[in-house]
C-alpha cells in the first residue's frame, strides 16, 4: 500500500504545492507575475481560514477506543513555507511583494491569536527590509511601505 499526501488530507502538502506554483514562475525562464499573484491569492485564502483554526497537536480516538497523536505543523511554519520562499524569489518584484503584503494584512485582520498577528507583523518586516535593499528606484518602494503599513495597521487594530 502506498501513502501518497493529498490535499483533501494534508493542508501542508497543498500550500506547498501553491508556493512551488509562485517560485517556478518567478524563475528567470518564465518571469509570470501574474500567475505568481494568483497563486498568492489562493494562499491567501488558504492561511485566513487556517488563521482560524487551533493548529495544535492532535488526539484523534479510534472506534476501539486506541488514541493516535498526530503532530499538525505550527501556524508559522505554514507561514513561514509561503513567506521565505516567495519573498527570496520576489524580492526585487513590486507587484508580487505587494500581493505577498495583502495576504498577511488579510490574515491578521482575521479572528486570530495575538501571537499569530505577531508572527505576520515580523514577516511584514523582513519583506520591506528585504525590499529596500534590493528594489530600485526608490519609488518603486513606496507601494510597497503604503501596503506594508496598512497590513501592520490593521494587525495592530486586531489586538
Amino acid at each position: 500500500m502506498t501513502v501518497e499526501r493529498r490535499v483533501s488530507t494534508d493542508i501542508g502538502f497543498g500550500i506547498r504545492q501553491l508556493v512551488d506554483i509562485a517560485l517556478k514562475v518567478l524563475a528567470p525562464s518564465m518571469n509570470d507575475h501574474y500567475t505568481a499573484v494568483q497563486a498568492i491569492q489562493h494562499l491567501a485564502i488558504v492561511m485566513t481560514g487556517l488563521a482560524t483554526v487551533a493548529t495544535d497537536d492532535l488526539w484523534i480516538a479510534g472506534e476501539d477506543g486506541i488514541r493516535v497523536f498526530m503532530p499538525v505543523p505550527r501556524f508559522t511554519l505554514f507561514l513561514d513555507t509561503e513567506c521565505t520562499n516567495i519573498r527570496r524569489s520576489a524580492s526585487d518584484r513590486p507587484r508580487v511583494l505587494i500581493a505577498l503584503l495583502r495576504l498577511l494584512e488579510t490574515v491578521a485582520a482575521s479572528p486570530t491569536s495575538v501571537e499569530r498577528r505577531q508572527a505576520v507583523t515580523g514577516r511584514i518586516e523582513l519583506i520591506v527590509q528585504e525590499a529596500e535593499q534590493r528594489i530600485e528606484p526608490a519609488a518603486d518602494l513606496e507601494p510597497i511601505r503604503r501596503m506594508a503599513h496598512d497590513a501592520a495597521f490593521r494587525s495592530s487594530l486586531a489586538d
